[in-house]
Formats: C-alpha cells, structure tokens, sequence
C-alpha cells in the first residue's frame, strides 16, 4: 500500500481504522480545518502506534499539497457548506467545472480526483442531492461521466451516521480515463438496504454486480 490521503481527517478515527485493516501504508496523510481536531488526532494516532502526517488547511480555499497523489482517498467531508472561495474560478483542480457557490460537493469530488495516483481509487461520501441537483453541479457531474473519472455510485439510507438523516451517496472515484466511452458505472440502489455498510466492498469487487 502507498499512500493513503483523508482530506477532512479531523479526530483521525477512519485514518486510524483504516491503517488497522489494511497493512501499514508507506505514507498517511491528514488535513483538516480544526486545529483542536487535529491535536486529537495526534493522539489518537500515538496512542495506537499509528503514523500520520497532519496538517491544518481549508481544502475548500488551496490545495495545501499540489504534489500530492494518494493511492487511496477516503473522505466524509462536512455536509452543507458553500463555495465561496474568490479562487473557484481559476483553482486548476477544477478542470471539470467550477464549483457553485451553493455548494461545495463538487468541490469535494474534484480535490479527491486531482489527488490521485493514476491507478487510485477516491471513495467520497456526500448528500444525495450531489448526484442529480441541477445547474453547474450538473454540468460538472456530466464531465465527469464523460472523461471515465466514476466508476461507481452507491445510494445509501439515512440516518447511517449520528449526525446525518438525510439519504447518502458513496462515490467510487478515479483519475480520467481514455477508454470513458467504453467504461461502465456501477449504480447500486441501496436506499432500502439493512446494514449496507456490510455489504459496500461486495458490490464494489465482485464483477457479477456489473452485469
């Protein structure tokens, strides 16, 4: 395993869980608006011999590391915020679109995407409305159908994590591909479904989803 990047890290529970899974990768990497956060996150990381690189920065506003590629993204970004950066318009990571100002979501999916190895994988959690909300979010989502850059989208319940009732969406990301014509996106309807948490790496791995 290389690199492994949470750019909303805060307290570092999923970057630490993920190291106990997963064999140690060559690199961790943490940002996050909230210095206290990441003081925790610090702790906790020693606490179980873990070892990250944290960072504070607003990934809304820059890209604290430009050179960054990560070979796995995992990333639940806050929900609700708005993209009021006066930079949105000639940030490079917005190859896709530029964001609107009514909300960040896109923006979350194209840092995820500009931060990826060209054989990683970006795996991004947001609000439901991400995947069909109309205007310049459309117009994003639509270049990013385009250019191969989904390879899958899981529709997910409510009320599957504490603070959130709202429904959600899993999103399976990559860098651009040359063969988008021909790639298939896999849908996954699992707003009904008990438990899909226990389910997800199934659907993602076993090629008989996609027939």
């Amino acid at each position: 395993m290389g690199v492994v990047y949470d750019p909303a890290c805060g307290i570092g529970a999923a970057l630490v869980h993920f190291i106990a899974l997963v064999a140690a990768p060559a690199r961790v990497v943490g940002h996050d608006i909230n210095s206290r956060a990441l003081h925790i996150a610090s702790e906790r990381a020693q606490l179980h011999g873990a070892d990250l690189e944290l960072a504070r920065t607003n990934v809304l506003l820059e890209d604290a590391e430009p050179s960054l590629r990560a070979d796995v993204i995992i990333f639940e970004p806050p929900f609700g915020i708005k993209q009021q950066s006066p930079g949105r318009l000639i940030d490079p990571r917005f190859e896709f679109g530029t964001p609107p100002r009514s909300s960040a979501d896109t923006t979350w999916l194209q840092h995820v995407i500009a931060n990826l190895t060209e054989d990683g994988r970006g795996f991004v959690l947001t609000p439901a409305g991400t995947i069909f909300r109309g205007g310049e979010e459309s117009r994003v989502r639509t270049e990013l159908v385009r250019r191969g850059c989904v390879e899958a989208v899981v529709g997910l319940p409510g009320k599957m994590l504490p603070h959130v009732s709202i429904p959600l969406a899993l999103w399976v990301l990559r860098r651009p591909v040359r063969t988008a014509a021909t790639e298939r996106i896999l849908f996954v309807d699992a707003s009904e479904t008990d438990s899909p948490e226990t389910r997800v790496a199934t659907w993602l791995s076993d090629p008989n989803t996609r027939d």
